[in-house]
C-alpha cells in the first residue's frame, strides 16, 4: 500500500461515520415528533396510565416503536387510575401484542365481558386480569384467542358453569382463577381444555366433590388449592391424576386429615403446607411419599420432634421451615440426619447465627425467599 492510499481510506472511513451519525439523527427526530406531535397515539396514552411497554426487538425505547412492534402492555391501575374497558378499546392496532397485563388486587380493574371482545384481534400468549365484572360470557370470548397460552384472571365473577370448550384452545396450558366464583360445576366443565398442565383454584368455593373431574385434565402437573375449604377424604380423587407431581394447600382449612389424605398420593414431589394447621405428628404420613423431594412448613406449629419424622424420608431435597418459632438450634443434629436434605430455609425463625453457620459448614444451601407456586413451576423438577 503506497502512502497516496492512506488519505484516500481514512477520508472514506470518515465519511462512512458522517452518514452512520446522520442516520441516528434522522431516527431521533423521527421519534422526538412522533412523541410530540401525536399525543394521542397509544403508546403515549399507555405511558400516561402509568403502563409499561416492551417491544419486539432489543433496540433503545427511543427507536422500538418505530424498528419494531409492541410485544408486551402493563397497565396496573391506580388509586387514581382504574382499568376499563375505553382503556381496552383504546389500545390500538398491536399486530405483535403477545402479552399483556390489566390491574392488579391492589388496584383491580372495571373491566366487563364487552371490554374483552376487542382482545381477539391480537394474538395474546399471556394475558392477565385482576379484577372487573367479567363473567362466563367473558370467559367465552377469550376462547377466541387461539394463541393463548396462559390465561390468569382472578377476583372475577366467573363461575365456569357456562363454559364452552372449543378445540381451538388447545394451546391453553396454565389457568389461574384465584379468587374467582368458581363452582364444582364450573369446575367440571373447565376440565374439557385438552392440555393444561397448570390449575390455580386458590381461594374459590370449591368443595371436595369436584375434584374427581380433574382426571379428565390428562397432562394436570401442578395444582393450587390455597384457601379453600377442600375435604380431606376427597383428596383422594387426586390419586388419579397420574402427572400430578406439585400440590399447594397453603391456609389454615388444612390440618392433619389432610396430610394423611394426601400421603395417599404417591406422585406427589413437591408439596407447600406453609400457614397451615398441620402439627409435628401430621408430618409421620409424608414419610411414606416415595416422591416427595421438596416440602413447605413456613410459619406453622411445626417443633424439632416434627422435624425428627423426617429422618424417615429417603426422597426429601429441599425444605422450608421459615417463621417457625418452635424451631431451636437442637434441630442442626435432626436436619443432617435427613439422608437426600440439601436446601434449607431457616429464616425468620429462632436459629441462632452459629447454628446457621454450622449447618453451612456442613453443605447445606440456604435460601430466604418462599416462592409462590407460579413462580416455581418451570423448575419444579430442579431443587
Amino acid at each position: 500500500m503506497t502512502n497516496s492510499d492512506q488519505p484516500t481510506r481514512s477520508w472514506f472511513s470518515f465519511r462512512k461515520l458522517c452518514v452512520l451519525l446522520l442516520i441516528a439523527a434522522v431516527f431521533c427526530l423521527i421519534s422526538f415528533a412522533v412523541r410530540h406531535w401525536l399525543p394521542e397515539t397509544p403508546v403515549s396514552r399507555i405511558r400516561d396510565l402509568g403502563g409499561e411497554i416492551q417491544y419486539t426487538n432489543n433496540f433503545p425505547p427511543v427507536f422500538g416503536s418505530l424498528i419494531g412492534g409492541i410485544r408486551s402492555i402493563t397497565i396496573p391501575s391506580s388509586k387514581k387510575v382504574q382499568v376499563t374497558d375505553e382503556i381496552i378499546s383504546s389500545l390500538g392496532e398491536q399486530p405483535r401484542l403477545s402479552v399483556l397485563t390489566l390491574g392488579n388486587l391492589q388496584n383491580p380493574t372495571s373491566i366487563t365481558d364487552h371490554g374483552l371482545v376487542s382482545l381477539k384481534n391480537y394474538p395474546l400468549q399471556y394475558l392477565s386480569i385482576t379484577g372487573g365484572s367479567i363473567t362466563d360470557a367473558g370467559l367465552n370470548e377469550l376462547r377466541k384467542i387461539p394463541t393463548l397460552s396462559v390465561l390468569s384472571l382472578n377476583e372475577v365473577d366467573i363461575t365456569g358453569e357456562q363454559f364452552q370448550a372449543t378445540p381451538a384452545w388447545s394451546k391453553l396450558e396454565i389457568l389461574q382463577l384465584n379468587g374467582s366464583k368458581l363452582t364444582n360445576a364450573g369446575l367440571k366443565q373447565l376440565c374439557t381444555i385438552p392440555n393444561l398442565f397448570f390449575l390455580n383454584l386458590s381461594n374459590t368455593s370449591i368443595d371436595g366433590d369436584s375434584l374427581q373431574h380433574l382426571s379428565n385434565l390428562k397432562k394436570l402437573s401442578d395444582l393450587n388449592l390455597d384457601n379453600t375449604n377442600i375435604t380431606s377424604e376427597s383428596l383422594n380423587h387426586l390419586s388419579a391424576v397420574k402427572p400430578l407431581r406439585t400440590l399447594s394447600m397453603q391456609g389454615t382449612a388444612f390440618n392433619d386429615a389432610h396430610v394423611r389424605q394426601i400421603s395417599n398420593v404417591k406422585q406427589i414431589e413437591f408439596l407447600m403446607l406453609s400457614n397451615s394447621q398441620v402439627t409435628d405428628q401430621g408430618l409421620i404420613p409424608l414419610t411414606k411419599m416415595e416422591n416427595l423431594k421438596k416440602l413447605f412448613l413456613s410459619n406453622t406449629s411445626i417443633s424439632d420432634a416434627g422435624v425428627a419424622h423426617l429422618i424417615q424420608s429417603k426422597s426429601l431435597l429441599k425444605l422450608d421451615l421459615s417463621s417457625n418459632t418452635h424451631i431451636t438450634d437442637d434441630v442442626i443434629q435432626i436436619l443432617l440426619k435427613i439422608p437426600q436434605l440439601k436446601v434449607l430455609n431457616l429464616s425468620e425463625g429462632q436459629l441462632s447465627d452459629d447454628a446457621i453457620r454450622s449447618l453451612q459448614k456442613s453443605g447445606m444451601i440456604f435460601y430466604f425467599m418462599e416462592p409462590s407456586l407460579f413462580s416455581t413451576m418451570y423448575t419444579a423438577g430442579g431443587i
